[in-house]
């Protein structure tokens, strides 16, 4: 378990139904964890998962055709 601080708080609006998938997701969990630290691990687990640079790896958006004037 990660063993830095704590102490930067970082306020976060969630829907019903998300709070709900969060704490089912963390009842699913061996050592129940709290709510907080569940969303901490979801959040590691999630930046584990994505590609090292989205925005490095996306194509950039094509751009319109010129219009011509008649």
């Amino acid at each position: 378990m990660d063993t830095e601080p704590k102490d930067q708080r970082v306020p976060v609006m969630m829907s019903v139904s998300e709070v709900r998938t969060v704490d089912a997701w963390r009842r699913s969990q061996d050592d129940l964890p709290s709510r907080s630290e569940a969303i901490r691990r979801l959040v590691a687990a999630g930046l584990g998962a994505a590609p090292e640079s989205r925005t490095a790896a996306r194509k950039p958006a094509p751009k319109p055709a010129a219009r011509s004037r008649k």
